[in-house]
């Protein structure tokens, strides 16, 4: 399949519920409260939560034909598999509630020996954003799959037709080549493995490589965080940890006005990472209680 850039429509209904499988080995966090007027929430109680997403799939290339994502097609717990097609980026984006509505979350799943990126954002725009919370697990999946989250104000957002795929400014060579350069008032925070970065634009760089909590194996457990504007060029990092919440002041702001949240699962060929990772079918990120707040 060449594809450079794959828009996916509505992937409501990928998942069902089958009540009585494990979820894990902890409690989901609380759900955050419910979304203010013109704020945006999403808990993920039903498939029809992905319906309130624009998603975005860019591969290059994609030569491998399959792998095993965590929640088989029966939405059992995350380390019972199901087999991702390559040819089919619908199933790239999936909902599974393992347990009932209160365990429903969204999953991204890619394997590749390329460069390929999995984005996803709200159908819609937040004014003076605050701050971006969302829950994820941490497990170790090596050093070739990592996150990012881009903020950027709705004027670039439709500058550049709508594209998700903006790219991080370190990583602006031939293989990423395809992504959106980050510019002007845009922001970005990165994370891999527990180290963060944050940029504004081309101008402004951050970063902090203190890892997270070693080896996390477990698949089912997200782990919360936040980013808030502080709103004098710093923004606050909130990453929850095993049995604490680490707090980290970086360089950074938003854009001020209307503007796009954009989530970003990114892999750049993850089988080259260190030989034995400690899950197996390391492919899979799990998504839930995103809240963007003013």
């Amino acid at each position: 399949m060449a594809v450079s850039a794959v828009v996916l429509g509505v992937l409501a209904g990928y998942g069902c519920i089958a009540p009585g499988q494990p979820s894990g080995s902890v409690p989901p966090n609380p759900p955050p409260p419910p979304a203010k007027p013109g704020e945006f929430v999403e808990t993920f109680d039903s498939p029809a939560g992905l319906s309130r997403f624009q998603t975005q799939v860019s591969m290059f290339p994609p030569n491998i034909a399959t792998w095993q994502a965590d929640h088989d097609d029966h939405c059992s717990g995350p380390t019972a598999y199901r087999t991702i097609d390559a040819n089919n980026p619908s199933s790239f984006i999936f909902w599974c509630g393992p347990t009932g509505p209160a365990s429903g979350h969204m999953m991204t799943t890619m394997d590749t020996e390329g460069y390929a990126e999995i984005d996803f954002a709200p159908n819609q725009t937040v004014t003076n954003i605050k701050k971006v919370c969302w829950d994820q697990n941490q497990t170790e999946l090596g050093e070739r799959k990592w996150t990012q989250v881009a903020v950027v104000s709705e004027a670039t957002y439709q500058a550049n037709g709508g594209k998700l795929n903006y790219g991080d400014p370190l990583e602006q060579n031939a293989i990423h080549s395809q992504n959106v350069p980050l510019t002007g008032d845009s922001f970005m925070f990165v994370m891999l493995r527990g180290s963060t970065q944050t940029h504004v634009g081309q101008s402004i760089y951050d970063s902090n490589f203190d890892g997270n909590d070693p080896m996390i194996a477990d698949k089912a457990r997200r782990f919360r965080t936040c980013i808030t504007d502080n709103e004098n060029g710093q923004v606050t990092i909130e990453l929850e940890r095993q049995t604490s919440t680490e707090v980290r002041v970086m360089q950074g702001s938003f854009p001020n006005g209307p503007a796009r949240v954009i989530f970003q699962d990114d892999s750049y060929d993850p089988p080259k990472s260190p030989p034995v990772v400690n899950v197996p079918n390391p492919f899979t990120w799990h998504w839930d209680n995103i809240a963007i707040t003013t």
